[in-house]
């Protein structure tokens, strides 16, 4: 009967093997050939999955087009600006503006992340993105302004001293406009990098590290498209009308980035909920402050906390390394608009510089795609060995081109010339 799930069950033994046949219903053949077709699309459906994890979400997708957009507009201003600061003051000027920089992101950045951190993320993140489009595109109208200003005028126009005071006024708002945008651009990425990617990571399953790396992909890769192109523009619009220029896209990509942010704050409800900060901590957090005030309290005045943190970063086991590499960025590699400037002051043009920037990059990209590669091979140790010994050998590169026939660097002349400015000086005061 067609209830009956088997028609009859022969069992043959032959010594060690047993043979079973039976005869099956059409019913039983139904039934395990749709199980056999539902498990078929079982596998299909993991094996479709696994490839769609290969690309990017509709949210991913719009984050990294907003993150595209904020790496490139920062590269280009960056870049640009540091050609236009020396066209207007020469390399001193692009000196100090890199020192009012660094000061500022050193003063306040710790103080933009504790505020970011209570704030919401869209609340934070849209704050930093205005700040950092607008202070950049104020930077650029007034240097654009103090350009114009320093048009040449006739020596006896009674208008050349306002013009000089107009020109010196926007150039200094310019100097703090820009130090403020490249604050909140650090701030910006962090809340890129370190927040939002986490987030989103975490709530549709995918690995970090995959995330990370396409982040720092797109970094890299603006690192290298960027000043090219920004030396291009510069060279063919001259300097006021790329200052325009940057001023046009600050302001229109501002709102591109603002309006994709918030279409993903939308589209993941992962993002509007955030661990509050407690303004008790815990437990363990009470004994490190409490530990710290009865230190600070030993310590007493500010030399002597000054002392102290020098003490602490002696004691740390990589105090040895961290010291070589703040002596190393000393050089060359952490001047960056300062050897633009250098380079654009000993008549370069604004688009070899890039050209020569983004090969630069490139060679960064190149490093960090090899690191891989040579540390499964030959280890960490060796792989850092070669790599200083790479680095120091073109930085011998640099300082033998120092002492080369045509370079500007003359040291008789220089503290002949420091001697006798100290002499007159000497003679002024007495």
């Amino acid at each position: 009967r067609s209830r009956w799930r088997f028609h009859y069950f022969v069992i043959f033994s032959n010594y060690r093997r047993h043979y079973w046949t039976a005869k099956i219903t059409p019913l039983t053949v139904r039934k395990r050939s749709a199980e056999h077709h539902q498990g078929n699309r079982n596998v299909m459906g993991k094996y479709w999955e696994r490839f769609l994890r290969l690309f990017p979400t509709f949210p991913f997708v719009k984050l990294y087009t907003a993150y595209t957009i904020s790496c490139i507009g920062d590269r280009l201003w960056t870049f640009a600006v540091t050609l236009i600061l020396e066209y207007i003051g020469g390399i001193r000027l692009v000196c100090l503006d890199q020192l009012i920089e660094e000061i500022i992101i050193m003063l306040l950045s710790s103080f933009v992340g504790n505020w970011l951190d209570r704030q919401t993320r869209k609340r934070g993140t849209l704050t930093v993105l205005a700040v950092n489009n607008v202070n950049v595109a104020l930077s650029a109208a007034l240097l654009a302004a103090s350009i114009r200003m320093n048009y040449k005028k006739p020596v006896d126009d009674p208008s050349n001293g306002v013009r000089h005071g107009i020109s010196v006024t926007c150039l200094i708002l310019a100097i703090l406009c820009c130090s403020l945008g490249c604050l909140a651009s650090e701030a910006e990425k962090l809340a890129f990098t370190k927040d939002w990617i986490v987030v989103m990571t975490a709530k549709e399953h995918k690995t970090l590290s995959v995330s990370n790396a396409v982040m720092k992909t797109i970094d890299l890769s603006s690192a290298v498209i960027s000043p090219s192109l920004s030396g291009i523009l510069t060279d063919q619009l001259g300097y006021e009308l790329a200052c325009i220029l940057f001023v046009i896209w600050n302001l229109v990509s501002w709102v591109i980035e603002a309006l994709l942010l918030r279409n993903i704050y939308y589209s993941v409800p992962e993002l509007a909920t955030r661990t509050p900060l407690k303004e008790k901590t815990d437990d363990k957090a009470k004994k490190r402050s409490s530990k710290t005030s009865e230190q600070s309290d030993k310590i007493g005045n500010c030399w002597n906390s000054l002392f102290y943190v020098f003490h602490v970063y002696w004691s740390q086991t990589v105090f040895t390394a961290a010291l070589g590499l703040a002596l190393l960025y000393m050089t060359v590699l952490g001047f960056d608009g300062i050897a633009i400037g250098y380079g654009r002051s000993q008549g370069l043009s604004a688009t070899w510089l890039g050209i020569l920037r983004s090969i630069g990059s490139a060679c960064g990209i190149a490093g960090v795609l090899s690191y891989t590669a040579f540390e499964t091979n030959i280890g960490v140790r060796r792989t850092g060995l070669i790599g200083f010994t790479a680095q120091q050998l073109a930085l011998y590169v640099c300082i033998a081109s120092v002492w080369l026939p045509g370079s500007p660097f003359d040291p008789y002349s220089y503290f002949s010339e420091l001697t006798l400015s100290v002499s007159c000086l000497l003679l002024e005061i007495t």
